[in-house]
């Protein structure tokens, strides 16, 4: 593809475009846009609108092109070329009707083959209860921290070896800390604000050896056993500059261990074996270990809470807190043992006043009273009639509110409890009233916190963070139903979906949009028939679990997965680690068809059952000796005496293949970090791609080849397929 040009003033920056310019024409001009974002920051081209309205507040264009750019930055960074960022953002302002009717140069803009969402199934506006979302991290946002006064946010990415602090009011990046070479995993402020923990694995505090001898803990003598090592830096927030850091104890968990501030902010305790250690950093540097009746390395505390009152408290996988309530002076502890804390593993949080504790994480929110050793409140979420998970509970200063993340079918809720303020008046039966409740996105690995003097949410997402507002007058965030399978009906006329939260199939009129009436326990537009089924059941050892197209069997005691050709004649046969095989499923003839060895393939016929395709990722060393992944895709001719044709290339940004589709002349391919590439299947080395929200899962063209269905965690998807031609 020929990189898209700048063409004499439009591409011109908007900062040098004095008030007397036509700014509004430049926002208008899908190129121009393109152009300005391909690379950069939207942050940069928001702040120049910001400008632009200070001087036209009546441009309700500019206004929605605004709100279109601080909700969905996530989707407008990391494209591979300018032609596919100028299809996500076309496809992202077309839904809003204000920009959509003045958006010009379009044409110049989008590349002749691409995919553009069909009107009805296009992804509506994020509510206004997405404030914006924070670019700038190139990995996962495994955890954040809002500042004690709440005017700085820090978010760590897990391996892009970044912190980053961002300014609350204007949400400028205030400062990025760089660890270089460590994967990260936590991020903390001091109590006072005036320094930041960070928590990761580095070289600089490299992984130790056991080698166990008779009468260790665990007797398997002569035996080395890896023992991880993690770094725990401070950093000075007026300078940024560090000022100590700590390999923390080996263990043989890689999972990092949990960290608390001390009151005064001069040290941090850090959980390990047999109970947790204090970290004096400074000129006096000293560790002092707190001893614990909890038992040996298996209870390393999952949690740590510290309170200048009530002490230090570690909650322990052993169903057990212990409270320290002079943690340092004196080694003086209660454990208290319960089976009810069994199910909390995360979320441990000292009510401000000290009386009580909130335990978020697993199937429960609990509100307990360590002093006293009681439960006094316990939530199973069970009145929504679904299985519910909790995590990240926060108090809100005046420990008035109890807030936490609540999983419902799968879709993550922020919940907010208004809380008795002592201990005897959960005794005498009040309990928390639920107050305001907030849908939001976001993936149980990444962090999620409350501010709830502001009202603000932030979530961590895979390169990006969001904030939310939340509480009373939050417009709602439009909630999809997350799906995992899409099949079209022989005509074209109809699809039929299968969501995550149960095994109905809902049927959608592929014109309109429109949810038909029904639902089937089967797929109505099924492709295996019971005699193409009876035929290979003569080849496998014993057939399991129908998932439709894909039938997951046992053959020679391994668990593999099949997938039929459209005529049923033929049937690829796969398992982790070993070459695909095809298999004649009249004859029982088979043919291997290679790639041993490559895990996690995706396989698809087209449409004549000629031709196999299969992706599947490989981990290399690129020549800085760095971990990369290359995709490598093999396209059989089953009727051809020939070898495959193979394209391999580096899978930079793209997430693992979940899915292909093929006509007789493209090929489609579904992501895990929510892209959709269509290809020409005569030159896989050239793909165009469309971000959406959230990972998609399956993918199916109409029988004609002109349109493209794909569902995953935001709903259903329509494209048109567009060839130029």
């Amino acid at each position: 593809m020929t990189p898209m040009t700048p063409d004499g003033p439009d591409s011109a920056p908007l900062e040098d475009v004095s008030a007397s310019d036509d700014t509004g024409g430049r926002l208008r001009n899908l190129r121009f846009l393109v152009d300005r974002l391909f690379g950069g920051d939207p942050a940069e081209l928001v702040r120049d609108i910001d400008a632009h309205l200070a001087r036209q507040p009546e441009d309700v264009y500019a206004f929605e092109l605004r709100s279109s750019l601080r909700q969905e930055a996530d989707l407008l960074v990391g494209h591979l070329s300018e032609g596919d960022l100028a299809c996500t953002l076309h496809g992202r302002l077309m839904v809003r009707p204000s920009v959509a009717a003045q958006l010009r140069h379009v044409g110049d803009a989008l590349p002749a083959m691409r995919l553009e969402h069909a009107p009805p199934f296009s992804p509506p506006p994020p509510g206004r209860q997405l404030e914006r979302v924070l670019t700038g991290h190139r990995a996962p946002v495994v955890s954040l921290d809002w500042s004690p006064d709440g005017r700085r946010l820090a978010t760590l990415g897990s391996y892009d070896t970044s912190v980053r602090v961002w300014d609350a009011h204007t949400w400028e990046q205030v400062h990025v800390i760089t660890v270089p070479g460590a994967s990260l995993d936590t991020v903390r402020w001091s109590p006072d604000g005036g320094r930041i923990a960070v928590v990761g694995r580095s070289d600089r505090f490299p992984d130790a050896e056991k080698k166990y001898e008779p009468g260790d803990e665990y007797d398997f003598p002569d035996i080395t056993v890896e023992q991880h090592v993690h770094t725990v830096i401070v950093f000075d927030t007026a300078t940024w500059a560090e000022t100590a850091a700590t390999g923390t104890l080996p263990k043989r968990s890689m999972k990092a261990p949990a960290i608390a501030w001390a009151p005064d902010g001069r040290s941090l305790a850090i959980a390990g074996a047999g109970g947790p250690w204090l970290w004096r950093f400074g000129a006096d540097e000293e560790f002092v270990h707190l001893s614990s009746d909890q038992g040996g390395p298996s209870e390393i505390a999952s949690a740590l809470a510290w309170h200048p009152l009530a002490g230090l408290v570690a909650l322990a996988a052993g169903r057990s807190l212990t409270l320290w309530a002079h943690p340092g002076s004196s080694n003086e502890q209660r454990t208290w043992t319960d089976d009810r804390l069994s199910a909390a593993h995360d979320g441990l949080r000292w009510r401000p006043d000290g009386r009580m504790l909130a335990l978020g994480g697993g199937v429960a929110l609990k509100v307990v009273d360590p002093h006293d050793q009681a439960v006094l409140w316990e939530h199973d979420g069970q009145e929504r009639g679904s299985k519910t998970l909790f995590q990240a509970a926060t108090w809100s200063a005046d420990g008035a509110r109890l807030g936490a993340l609540t999983w419902i079918d799968r879709n993550p809720v922020h919940m907010v409890w208004e809380v008795p303020r002592t201990a005897a008046e959960f005794r005498a039966g009040m309990a928390p009233l639920k107050g305001s409740e907030t849908d939001l996105r976001v993936d149980p690995e990444h962090d999620i916190g409350w501010q709830a003097e502001t009202g603000l949410i932030a979530t961590g997402d895979e390169s990006c963070v969001r904030i939310w507002s939340s509480g009373p007058g939050a417009e709602a965030f439009p909630r999809p139903t997350t799906m995992r399978t899409v099949v079209w009906s022989p005509d074209g006329a109809a699809l039929a979906a299968r969501a995550y939260r149960n095994d109905g199939w809902r049927l959608v009129d592929a014109e309109n949009g429109a949810l038909l009436p029904g639902e089937w326990k089967v797929c109505p537009f099924p492709r295996l028939t019971d005699e193409a089924a009876a035929a290979l059941q003569r080849h496998i050892d014993d057939r399991a679990v129908d998932d439709y197209e894909h039938i997951h069997i046992e053959r020679h005691g391994m668990n593999k997965k099949v997938t039929f050709s459209p005529d049923q004649k033929w049937a690829v046969i796969e398992g982790r680690g070993e070459p695909a095989t095809v298999v004649d499923v009249v004859s029982g003839e088979e043919r291997r068809l290679g790639m041993s060895g490559i895990p996690g393939a995706s396989v698809c016929f087209t449409p004549d059952s000629r031709r196999v395709v299969r992706a599947a990722t490989k981990y290399v060393r690129d020549p800085a000796d760095r971990l990369a992944r290359d995709l490598i895709f093999h396209v059989w001719d089953l009727k051809a005496d020939t070898e495959p044709v193979v394209v391999r290339w580096r899978a930079k940004g793209i997430g693992h293949i979940h899915g292909l589709a093929a006509t007789h002349a493209h090929l489609a391919i579904v992501t895990a970090n929510g892209r959709i590439g269509l290809a020409e299947l005569a030159d896989l080395s050239r793909v165009r791609w469309l971000k959406v929200n959230g990972a998609v899962v399956d993918a199916a063209f109409d029988p004609a080849g002109k349109r493209l269905a794909a569902v995953g965690d935001s709903g259903l998807y329509v494209m048109d397929v567009r060839t130029g031609a």
